[in-house]
């Protein structure tokens, strides 16, 4: 079995999720393992191979990816063709027995769930969509389908932690000022900015009223040999490196 991260809260329920990382996969060094990303330089079969093994472990009969671009578009997958791949940063609500799937290399994945409704999303999170509002934009369209935001619950995926993250002043200056001052700090050795993505992922989503928050606490930097990080391939080596996926689907 392909090892995974989970919300507990949702385990033995109808909601088929997994926050994967890079092993248990075909692909060979640097894109070793579990690699989903089509944009790398892995083998194009070995990346198709990889995802098929996650749909198939969760019992999941399609995955819907789309082009991913920092932003906040969102894609229905239940209005479009099978074929499709648009640009977006958000999936909402795809057909059952299908997932959606976020692939990260340090960014966050976040799902969002209504289980009265059965109604699932989820966002590619990082510094860019949180500031540009992909959180709220998120939770706005449950609401348009009459849902309460208090009655969403969220799992938040592994990430580059805050040791890790440092960013220039032109990060730290774009974070809204009333997130700013909770998620951003400098390094007391090297004086350099840092940014906690996952303290202002909850900040946000507290703000939209959600209190049911999942959020792991493993690095995607420092866990290296479990996670791909597109900042640890560039710091330490040459070369590509892999995204990992994050699916939810609901079953019948």
């Amino acid at each position: 079995m392909i090892p995974f991260q989970s919300n507990p809260r949702w385990n033995n329920t109808n909601i088929h999720h997994g926050f994967f990382g890079r092993l248990g996969g075909i692909s060979t060094a640097p894109f070793d393992s579990l690699n989903v990303g089509l944009s790398t330089n892995d083998n194009r079969d070995h990346v198709l191979a990889n995802r098929q093994l996650i749909s198939r472990q969760l019992g999941l009969k399609k995955l819907w990816l789309t082009q991913q671009v920092h932003g906040t578009d969102v894609f229905e997958p239940r209005h479009h063709h099978e074929d499709a791949k648009p640009e977006a940063d958000i999936i909402f609500n795809p057909p059952k027995d299908t997932g959606l799937a976020i692939q990260t290399a340090d960014c966050l994945p976040v799902f969002f769930v209504h289980q009265h409704s059965s109604v699932i999303a989820g966002a590619h999170a990082g510094w860019r969509g949180l500031v540009k509002g992909v959180i709220g934009v998120t939770v706005e369209r449950f609401l348009r389908e009459g849902i309460l935001a208090s009655e969403i619950e969220v799992a938040v995926g592994p990430c580059i932690g805050p040791g890790a993250f440092e960013v220039g002043e032109e990060v730290v200056d774009a974070i809204p000022p009333e997130y700013r001052q909770f998620c951003s700090f400098k390094h007391f050795k090297t004086q350099n900015w840092h940014v906690d993505l996952r303290l202002m992922a909850r900040l946000m989503l507290e703000d939209c009223d959600i209190r049911d928050i999942w959020i792991s606490g493993q690095c995607t930097y420092t866990e290296k040999n479990n996670y791909f990080s597109h900042r640890y391939a560039t710091h330490h080596y040459k070369g590509g490196t892999g995204r990992q996926l994050a699916v939810i689907g609901w079953t019948s």
